[in-house]
């Protein structure tokens, strides 16, 4: 099955706050993630950091802001799902509310996969842009987006747009390399 697979560190219940985590996609096949989860730490992290990922972490309002990402995906023409939560298809695994791990509609690794450096580009300015529409300046706290620093301006997301475009671009990769190597997409929430 050419799908992409989720891990969330959050039961979706839990959503609508907002994390400080480590958001991470990787290119894998699931039953190698699994082995890799049952390995003892340090070869469980030598394992993890050989993968082809992405490295999404930002202070992120699930799943508000990856919400506006894929509205920003589809302004520019890529033809994703129209939300985070339409990304997921079957929740595979889930031990406890801590970490589950979703399958998720392939269409997203499909366009990602297919976008040029333009577009990604282009993708990650509105993202910012949306976000900054979105959020109030003066309580980041209350509805923040992408805040690496947290600051009670707008410069903070102005300042998060290179690592906003980087996650991008790491993502593209990654999609790419699941594309090419009829692998899976993982996505792992640590909070």
């Amino acid at each position: 099955m050419d799908c992409v697979l989720c891990i969330m560190d959050r039961d979706v219940a839990d959503w609508r706050t907002l994390v400080s985590m480590s958001v991470q996609f990787y290119s894998s096949r699931p039953d190698e993630f699994m082995a890799i989860r049952e390995a003892d730490i340090d070869e469980a992290t030598a394992a993890l950091e050989a993968l082809v990922q992405a490295d999404f972490s930002l202070h992120l309002l699930i799943p508000d802001d990856m919400d506006l990402l894929a509205k920003s995906m589809i302004a520019e023409g890529l033809d994703v799902p129209t939300t985070f939560e339409e990304w997921l298809v079957e929740l595979l695994w889930s031990p406890d509310s801590s970490e589950t791990i979703w399958l998720v509609s392939n269409v997203l690794i499909s366009a990602l996969s297919g976008a040029n450096d333009a577009v990604i580009n282009q993708v990650a300015m509105r993202w910012a842009a949306s976000s900054e529409d979105a959020t109030n300046p003066d309580a980041w706290h209350t509805r923040s987006a992408f805040f690496l620093e947290p600051e009670t301006s707008r410069s903070a997301l102005s300042e998060s747009l290179p690592y906003m475009c980087t996650a991008l671009l790491e993502l593209r990769d990654v999609a790419r390399d699941a594309t090419s190597n009829r692998r899976t997409v993982l996505l792992h929430i640590v909070g």
